[in-house]
Order: C-alpha cells, then structure tokens, then sequence
C-alpha cells in the first residue's frame, strides 16, 4: 500500500523507526545517487554537495529509505543535520511525501 504524506509526518516515522541510528549502524545497504554542485548557501565549503542516497534492506534488497543530503566535501554532513527522508517503507506500507502545492497546504494540518 502507498501513502502519501507531507513532509512533517514523514520525519517522524523516520526518527520514531530510528532510522538515523540504523543508518549509523550500517543495518542497511547504502547507494548514493548522482552527486549535484551543493548552492554557497550550505556553507559545506569547496566540494560540497547535494545528493540522494537509497537504503536497502541486506537481505532481501528492497528500498528501505530514500532520504536526500547535503555532504561535504569528504562525505560527512554539517553538524547536527540529518538526512531528509524522501521515502519510507516500513512493512508493507510505503510512505512517500507529497510534492506540496496550493491543494496540499489547504488540506493538511
């Protein structure tokens, strides 16, 4: 089944699962998507960059998590921040967050 959520929700089934730490933990199989030129804005200094990264389960290989993340230059991310999650599957539910938009902020909380 597929859920969608807005941005809010989705960040806390991500904390609430733990996520952060099970990525810590290397519980998952990590894949980084293709790495984009981060804006000065970031402060993540020379190399800096923006990137989506895939987790998947190790043994049967399904998407677990999509989260995106600004990285600096030796991979690391700044201080204190965390992934955002994009996607979330936990058991059969696969949660997505919604795009936003005009129709969106009018009907959530």
């Amino acid at each position: 089944m597929v859920v969608t959520v807005d941005a809010w929700t989705l960040r806390c089934l991500f904390n609430r699962g733990r996520f952060p730490e099970r990525i810590g933990a290397q519980e998952f199989i990590r894949t980084p998507g293709k790495a984009r030129r981060a804006p000065a804005k970031y402060n993540l200094g020379e190399g800096g960059v923006s990137r989506e990264v895939y987790y998947r389960d190790a043994g049967t290989g399904r998407l677990v998590v999509r989260v995106h993340q600004f990285e600096k230059a030796d991979g690391t991310l700044r201080d204190g921040d965390l992934p955002d999650p994009k996607e979330l599957c936990i058991g059969d539910i696969e949660y997505h967050m919604h795009p936003g938009g005009k129709w969106w902020h009018r009907v959530r909380r």
